[in-house]
């Protein structure tokens, strides 16, 4: 097989589509959001044109990290503008599209949510009013069905005493992910590594630890070295990365 052919089934392998109802289907694109999942869109035939429309996941990307704005009609607007692109209920759509454009159309939209995810994501504000558990437990249940999570999970280390992690996920592999949000202040810092540094010396390879930091507050250099004696801390704007790679084992 020549490189032109390998890269082509490659790419091809990426650019998967399913039908979604009748005359609607959903496509994968060759874009990714920030935490490296895949950008979508939705073609919908109509009589004489197509439509497509990034389903509002844009949006729904930046809520998922708690990221807030007054407006989101006027904050997408910002992106389609410049693209010929038009925004309805937090969705961004291309319309009447021809056949002939209709791969433009797919490439723009794709682009444009992309691009206002790239920027609310270094941009936006985390809501404050909610705490940084409650934002990382909406997170996970995000990432994972409410089936899978295991809340105020209990687990004794090797000194016996029993201590419990916010939240548990059982892994394929026979893993088991502990992992724990935690804010820059003295208590949860050293309570979060005691208990980690307990599971740790236990030794057991099936049991994967991690602390989540909001890396967008005010974190010493130290608190965050002292969070790697108990688990590896993660900052929160990566976590959707890191987990993904601990459940394709491509980390420990």
């Amino acid at each position: 097989m020549t490189l032109d052919m390998q890269i082509k089934q490659a790419l091809d392998t990426l650019r998967t589509s399913r039908k979604v109802a009748d005359g609607v289907v959903q496509i994968n694109t060759d874009c990714v959001y920030p935490d490296y999942s895949t950008v979508t869109v939705v073609v919908h035939q109509n009589a004489h044109s197509f439509s497509v429309t990034d389903g509002g996941h844009a949006v729904e990307y930046l809520r998922s990290y708690n990221m807030h704005h007054n407006n989101w009609h006027r904050y997408l607007s910002r992106f389609t503008k410049t693209a010929g692109l038009t925004v309805a209920k937090g969705e961004i759509w291309a319309e009447e599209v021809s056949a002939e454009a209709l791969g433009v159309a797919i490439i723009a939209v794709a682009n444009t949510a992309k691009e206002a995810a790239d920027v609310g994501h270094s941009q936006l504000s985390i809501r404050k009013e909610k705490s940084f558990k409650d934002v990382f437990r909406t997170f996970m249940e995000h990432r994972f069905s409410k089936s899978e999570i295991l809340h105020e999970y209990k687990l004794p280390g090797e000194s016996n005493l029993l201590h419990t992690f916010d939240i548990a996920v059982p892994l394929p592999g026979e893993r088991l992910l502990i992992i724990d949000p935690v804010v820059p202040d003295a208590s949860s810092v050293n309570s979060k590594v005691v208990a980690h540094l307990d599971i740790r010396n236990m030794g057991r390879s099936d049991i994967i630890q991690r602390v989540i930091y909001d890396d967008q507050d005010n974190w010493k250099a130290g608190n965050l070295s002292l969070l790697r004696l108990g688990a590896t801390p993660v900052p929160y704007t990566s976590a959707a990365k890191n987990l993904e790679d601990m459940v394709s084992h491509t980390v420990q």
